[in-house]
């Protein structure tokens, strides 16, 4: 479907907008400290992948606009507040890489939530 519409001459976006507001609504609705330090692996781990994968895509791109960035990160360090959101966080390929790129980031929004 992305294809179609950059070849009918509409513009792609660098991340999924789905998976951006449902990020938008977790931030929302759970607490700056994050989950549960008890929180199941089960809950935790295919949201994290996810959110760091489009983190990673996300940030190779320049132009992307920084709220997108701030609510992904924003949504990591919820997640990984957890155990098990701790302990994986890094072993999404491209995490470190993304983040340090985060932490480059002209705009003072996204270097704090890098950080």
């Amino acid at each position: 479907a992305t294809e179609c519409k950059a070849a009918a001459g509409g513009s792609l976006t660098p991340y999924n907008a789905q998976l951006l507001s449902a990020c938008r609504e977790f931030n929302i609705n759970t607490s700056p400290v994050g989950v549960d330090y008890g929180t199941k692996k089960s809950y935790i781990k295919e949201t994290l992948e996810h959110v760091l994968r489009q983190l990673a895509v996300s940030s190779r791109v320049e132009d992307v606009p920084a709220v997108v960035l701030v609510t992904l990160l924003q949504t990591i360090i919820r997640i990984s507040a957890s155990q098990f959101g701790y302990k994986s966080l890094m072993t999404v390929n491209d995490a470190l890489v993304a983040t340090l790129r985060c932490a480059a980031s002209t705009d003072d929004g996204v270097v704090l939530h890098a950080m």
